[in-house]
């Protein structure tokens, strides 16, 4: 749906879907899972198709601590 609609140009509504794709995502697979890097790379296009740079490190720091938690299969104490 996110991507469909980056394509008609609608980016907010891009933005607000792929954010609920990924919230849904996050809750199932690991960082490292390819849903969850397909979502954030359209997710990506769109911020950047806004000129959204705040929303962009945003996006960029929720990547890095995901990658980063404990619980995730890339941790490494």
């Amino acid at each position: 749906m996110g991507r469909a609609l980056g394509g008609q140009n609608k980016l907010t509504d891009a933005e607000k879907s792929l954010r609920e794709a990924l919230a849904i995502f996050r809750e199932y697979y690991t960082p490292e899972h390819h849903s969850i890097q397909g979502v954030c790379y359209e997710l990506k296009l769109v911020l950047e198709a806004k000129g959204d740079r705040a929303g962009l490190e945003a996006l960029a720091r929720e990547q890095a601590e995901q990658e980063i938690r404990p619980d995730s299969p890339g941790y490494h104490a």
